[in-house]
Order: structure tokens, then C-alpha cells, then sequence
């Protein structure tokens, strides 16, 4: 399947781009790094993991529209624990037209992602499909408004009782001040809704399935954000977000010693806590052509009905739901290299990313650290 997907995304890609004059592009992408809890629990396991991306376009552009057709190809590969290894696959299309000469755009655009896994990690395997379409109105210089609305569809076929279609509504407003201050207050509406397929058929290492609820999932999600230019080579940010599920139909998969498995996208998504969220940036302009930024976040989630475990599988004696706490610091250094007038600088990076998980469920009070190295060309 994964190599009938990969010739059918290319030839389609090649098809669509040689039937007109087009813009092409390539952005390449190489990074290697350590991280020391590379399976997020108390564990901590360390290992090396190495990301290659590649990322294909051509562009049209007229007079107020532009289409783009795209193929991005990723993979992540491990030293120690290869079974994680895994690569995506994605090709898509997206579009824009101005409305009008003050700004105004219409943007729109569809993807498809086959994400695959080496065969131990084969049961989370997955398919998707992604619609968009959303616009930017200019209300006056210092004020524009954004809506829009995000379709996706994941299909997982060796787990079909996990596969869903979520929608996301969205609407931002952005104000911008003479003295450097950008304000940005977001509102998003997010359903869920899990297909109607069968959860018997599981692989027999996980039997169990614990559905809370019945139905669609309801979430909201409030985004306020500061942001503030110090000097012309130094900006601030504050980022405040807070999430609230209205109706929970939440899926979590376990097996017969009773533990969930969490902390991966298909079992911990947003649609099972409430969170709240506060985060603080810094952007520093250096000299040679170099970037500072540094990121420092601490969200609270408190589950809704997942229930806290001790390394035994037991539940706490009070019963008590899984309560975390999580503070990320992460810090980026970034250098351009001009190594010719006819290419697009090199961009090359080092990321340090701190993560201190405070749990009451045991298996996931930990602490982690990721250390990656880059480079980027746009060619």
C-alpha cells in the first residue's frame, strides 16, 4: 500500500505540472538529534533519531490568484528502537485569489497524508484526508479578520474504531498599534465524531476499548495573544489559550493488565481534558545573519474521565482522574548562509527542548529533553 501510494502521489504530481508553465520549487530538510524519553513516560529511554523531509511544489501565479500542487515526503528513523521508525507521505493542492486591492483573499485548498510504520507499529497506521478554506478581510490598516473552516478524515485501518471526521470553525481578529503591539483573540468550535465501524476487530495485544460517552465530541478553544516589538531587532509575546470539551465521546485503548495508552495523537487528543495554557516568547535578531528564539510554556490538563493509575495498573485509592501539569522550555539558535546569489540561503539550526510532565498517573510523571540539529535549503 505505502509504495502503490508514493508512485500514484508522484506521477499525479508530475502530471499536473508539466501540463502548464509553472513555478517549481524544492525545500529540503535534514536534522538529527537525541531525545532521552523518545516514549514519553517514567521510563525514560533514550535514543537518536534522524528526520529527512522533502517538500516538491509548482506554483502558478496570475494577476490576483495562485495554485499550487505539492508533494512532501518525511521520515523519521531511530537508532535503538526501530520499530518507531515511520514515514509520511502527502500530496495536496492549495489555492488563493484576492478579492479585491485592499488585501482581501480567499484561500482554499485539499490534502491527502499516508502516514506508514514499520511492522511492529503497523496497528496505528493511518490515512488522511484534509479540506480547507478560510479568508482574510482587511476591515482598515490596523485591524483584519480571519474565518474559516478545517475538514480532516483520519482512517486508521487496523484499528477502524478510531478512525473519525473532526471539523474546526474558526475566527481571529488582529489589531495592530503604531507603537508596536499586535493583539490577536481567536475563538475556535471543534466536532468530532468517530465513523460507525465496528470496535471488535483489534489486534489481539490490545482487546480493550473504553468509550466515555456516546456520540460526537463538542470542544472550544479561546486564544488571546500579545505581542510586543521591543526594538527593531527584539519582540516579545504572551499567549493565553484555554479549551473546554461541552460533549465528551472519548475512545482510549487498553489491554488486559488495564493499561491505557496514551500520550500518542489517536489516545490523548484534545477532546479527552480541559486545559489551560500560558506561554511567553522571545525573538532576538543577532549579528551574521542569526536568530535567538525562545519559548517557555505551562499548560494545566485535567482529564475528564480517565482515571489515574499507580506503575501497577491500579487505580488510585480516591479514585482520582489523571491531572497533569506540563512545563516546556524550548530554545532555537538560527544561522543563514549565503553561499550563492542564485539559491535561497542555507538555514542552519540547533534546537535544545526541555519537558517536565508532572502526572499523578505514575507512568506519566517524567521528564524529557531533546537536543536536534538542522539544515534547511530552499532551492
Amino acid at each position: 500500500m505505502k509504495i502503490v501510494f508514493l508512485y500514484i502521489s508522484i506521477v499525479l504530481w508530475f502530471c499536473i505540472a508539466g501540463s502548464l508553465t509553472a513555478q517549481p520549487g524544492l525545500i529540503l530538510e535534514t536534522s538529527g538529534g537525541y531525545s532521552s524519553n523518545v516514549f514519553h513516560n517514567y521510563q525514560a529511554l533514550p535514543d537518536y533519531y534522524t528526520d529527512i523531509d522533502a517538500y516538491l511544489h509548482q506554483d502558478w501565479i496570475f494577476e490576483n490568484q495562485g495554485l499550487r500542487t505539492f508533494y512532501n515526503g518525511a521520515l523519521t528513523s531511530f537508532d535503538r528502537y526501530k520499530d518507531k521508525n515511520y514515514q509520511n507521505h502527502t500530496l495536496g493542492i492549495s489555492w488563493y485569489r484576492l478579492l479585491n486591492h485592499a488585501g482581501n483573499r480567499l484561500n482554499a485548498g485539499i490534502s491527502v497524508m499516508q502516514r506508514d510504520h514499520s511492522e511492529e507499529y503497523q496497528w496505528v497506521e493511518l490515512f488522511t484526508t484534509h479540506l480547507y478554506v478560510n479568508s482574510k478581510i482587511i476591515i482598515n490598516e490596523q485591524l483584519y479578520s480571519y474565518f474559516g473552516l478545517n475538514l480532516t478524515s483520519r482512517r486508521y485501518k487496523n484499528l477502524p474504531a478510531f478512525s473519525h471526521f473532526q471539523s474546526v470553525l474558526f475566527a481571529r481578529m488582529s489589531k495592530f498599534f503604531t507603537t508596536g503591539t499586535t493583539l490577536i483573540l481567536e475563538g475556535d468550535i471543534i466536532n468530532k465524531q468517530y465513523y460507525p465501524e465496528s470496535t471488535a476487530s483489534y489486534n489481539p495485544d490490545f482487546p480493550e476499548v473504553v468509550t466515555v460517552g456516546d456520540g460526537n465530541s463538542t470542544s472550544g478553544i479561546v486564544l488571546l495573544r500579545l505581542a510586543q516589538a521591543i526594538t527593531p531587532k527584539t519582540g516579545l509575546s504572551l499567549q493565553l489559550q484555554s479549551s473546554k470539551n461541552f460533549i465528551t465521546s472519548e475512545r482510549y485503548l487498553g489491554n488486559t493488565e488495564g493499561f491505557y495508552y496514551s500520550d500518542e495523537e489517536m489516545f490523548d487528543d484534545m477532546f479527552g481534558y480541559n486545559d489551560a495554557k500560558i506561554e511567553l516568547g522571545l525573538t532576538q535578531t543577532l549579528p551574521w545573519k542569526s536568530k535567538l528564539l525562545l519559548q517557555n510554556y505551562m499548560q494545566w490538563k485535567k482529564y475528564i474521565d480517565r482515571p489515574a493509575f499507580d506503575l501497577l495498573g491500579n487505580p488510585l485509592n480516591n479514585s482520582e482522574l489523571r491531572n497533569d501539569k506540563r512545563w516546556v522550555m524550548d530554545i532555537t539558535l538560527e544561522k543563514r548562509l549565503n553561499f550563492s546569489s542564485a539559491i535561497e540561503p542555507l538555514t542552519i539550526s540547533i534546537n535544545w527542548t526541555n519537558v517536565n510532565n508532572y502526572s499523578n498517573d505514575a507512568w506519566y510523571d517524567y521528564k524529557s529533553g531533546y537536543l536536534m540539529f538542522s539544515l534547511e535549503q530552499n532551492l
